[in-house]
């Protein structure tokens, strides 16, 4: 299968009460006297020193503000950097040798900001320590952090939290590194990320011993105090392009009892994970370890490890009884690989399951492939009761090597599934028919995308006890189809006019300007960028501007209200000569 990467949109959840909203606090200060000159460092500094809410007036143009120090923050401090683009008009750069900010049992606020540049041993732009510290983050940009000279249970090339709680929303992490979580770093702590985007993380430079290296993007180390617990949330949240090099190309979490996590309507394409210093690497894009789990509505394309579980590995290693679940609905699993550098490697191309009791549950696992065993589904326990597998489709997938295990290996139960080719079965008295897969994944309605049924599939009308949907939010027709799509039946609809692009800016720079017209009541804007190789992304529209690689583009835009999206404009053809900086100063001082 050419290898690809598909686009998508997470999906804004309307009617969800936060248990975690950030309480305004007063006003402190105002950085600035309308001039981008006034706006300095001493100026910043002035302003948090007691707390409160800070803005800027910085004039109209943006302003970046670079630290020779980091800013410490004792006090609840909300820092609001203006405009209602992504990141707003305010940047607090680290100029690559000191964290930007430092917080201690307090409530940081961090709103419409660019932190950028920010170095340090542990959280190169936040660090957050204390029970009583929170960190609350709303439409801002974390770019270039680095914290890879730490030490162990350090890390967080972004942020790093030791207790307290985290909370994100409508955010962007790109190119941060560390040591353990190459954008986040969370110790005991709970935290949701909401409609953010991950992209280009690294946990893979400290990974070269066993114990560092987790969490490409995101690195959990439990999710709250001792014997309190608490719980991971990800939802509507993009993760491309993260690499890490022991377990977790995106995401890893460590739980303890009583925790939990949970993910959904969330994306994951062109994660990796490479082999440590003991020639071990698990879940090319999430590996989760430990406890319950509710991973659903989701999709994972193109995802590879370096050893086992080439998009998802589970394993349960400290038991509790009732403890270790995991229900994994409405997953499209397609293109993920588990390579083998020697011949005791390369199991469970998507899918990877090690103890604890799994329910697996319309879900499409195809055209995955693994070096030596279990091309689809991995197992490893004989106790046939611990994975189910129930109106799941798994097709197509393949083997590097002669065993026959091609599309399953390890003990499974359930019924009412699907697989081909004719081989070993997955499951006692499972159907082997040709379940008529469409080729590609590709939007077919709702937030993500998806692999299609084609008329005539035998999976059509044959499962029992299905989510009420199928992952799209389209519902069922008649008795529910097998696999993470119903056909012949709609996901629902925008309702919104397609915006029509009219010219596209640019002299070779990576930042290209759009003109279109304004569609109403749309919220937000999506722009596909196509490249001349077949690559696709699709990137939030910020001031109405897109950042791009070089190469050449075809690009076409949608509208999206707080729901679902419009169809795709007309397309205008750009090409990038120019790359986007990407520098990281030798760490100096602290």
């Amino acid at each position: 299968m050419t290898k690809m990467l598909y686009a998508v949109r997470w999906l804004i959840v309307i009617g969800i009460v936060l248990l975690w909203t950030a309480t305004p606090v007063q006003a402190a200060g105002v950085v600035g006297n309308g001039t981008p000159a006034s706006c300095t460092e001493a100026a910043l500094r002035a302003a948090i020193a007691g707390g409160g809410r800070v803005t800027f007036n910085c004039g109209s143009q943006p302003v970046t503000i670079t630290l020779s120090d980091q800013l410490e923050v004792r006090r609840d401090t909300e820092i609001d950097g203006g405009g209602p683009q992504q990141g707003g008009r305010v940047t607090l750069s680290g100029g690559g040798r000191t964290r930007i900010i430092w917080l201690y049992d307090a409530k940081l606020t961090v709103r419409n900001l660019t932190l950028v540049d920010g170095r340090s041993v542990e959280g190169g732009a936040i660090r957050s320590a204390g029970l009583n510290a929170q960190v609350f983050v709303y439409n801002s940009i974390f770019r270039n952090n680095d914290s890879t000279a730490g030490t162990d249970e350090e890390g967080g090339g972004a942020i790093s939290m030791h207790f307290g709680r985290l909370h994100i929303e409508d955010s962007l992490f790109e190119n941060n590194r560390g040591i353990n979580g190459g954008a986040i770093y969370n110790l005991r702590c709970p935290i949701t990320v909401l409609r953010s985007t991950f992209r280009n993380n690294d946990s893979s430079h400290g990974g070269v011993v066993a114990n560092f290296g987790f969490g490409g993007a995101i690195y959990n180390d439990g999710a709250g105090p001792q014997g309190v617990g608490g719980q991971i949330i990800i939802r509507d949240t993009i993760f491309i392009g993260n690499k890490a090099r022991n377990f977790g190309g995106a995401v890893y979490s460590y739980l303890y009892y009583p925790d939990s996590s949970e993910i959904e309507r969330s994306f994951f394409a062109d994660n990796m994970v490479y082999l440590n210093s003991n020639n071990r690497a698990s879940g090319g894009a999430l590996m989760h370890h430990n406890g319950p789990l509710t991973l659903r509505d989701s999709t994972f394309v193109n995802n590879r490890s370096e050893d086992a579980g080439g998009a998802i590995l589970i394993a349960q290693t400290t038991l509790q009884p009732g403890w270790n679940r995991a229900t994994l609905s409405n997953l499209t699993v397609v293109g993920n690989r588990a390579d083998a550098l020697n011949t005791d490697k390369g199991n469970g191309g998507g899918l990877y399951f090690n103890g604890g009791q799994v329910t697996v549950v319309n879900v499409t696992v195809a055209y995955n492939y693994a070096d030596r065993l279990g091309g689809g589904v991995y197992n490893t326990s004989s106790n046939s009761a611990d994975v189910e597998l129930r109106n799941v489709i798994i097709a197509g997938n393949q083997l590097g090597s002669s065993h026959d295990s091609v599309q399953c290996f390890g003990t499974l139960r359930g019924s009412r599934n699907l697989q081909t080719p004719v081989g070993r079965t997955c499951v006692n008295g499972i159907q082997q028919a040709d379940p008529r897969l469409d080729a590609t994944v590709a939007m077919h309605g709702g937030p993500l995308p998806t692999l299609a049924l084609l008329a005539g599939s035998p999976a059509i009308n044959a499962g029992a006890d299905c989510p009420p949907t199928d992952q799209r939010g389209a519902a069922r027709v008649g008795a529910c189809d097998l696999g993470s799509f119903e056909f012949g039946s709609a996901a629902p609809s925008a309702n919104l006019e397609p915006p029509k692009l009219l010219a596209l800016n640019s002299t070779g720079g990576p930042l290209v300007q759009l003109s279109f017209t304004a569609v109403s009541g749309a919220v937000r804007y999506e722009v596909e960028a196509r490249r001349i190789d077949g690559l696709t992304w699709l990137f939030p529209l910020l001031n109405d501007s897109v950042l791009l690689d070089q190469g050449r583009y075809v690009l076409r835009l949608r509208a999206c209200n707080e729901v679902v999206c419009s169809s795709f404009s007309n397309s205008l053809t750009v090409e990038i000569t120019q790359p986007p900086i990407k520098a990281f100063v030798p760490l100096v001082g602290r």
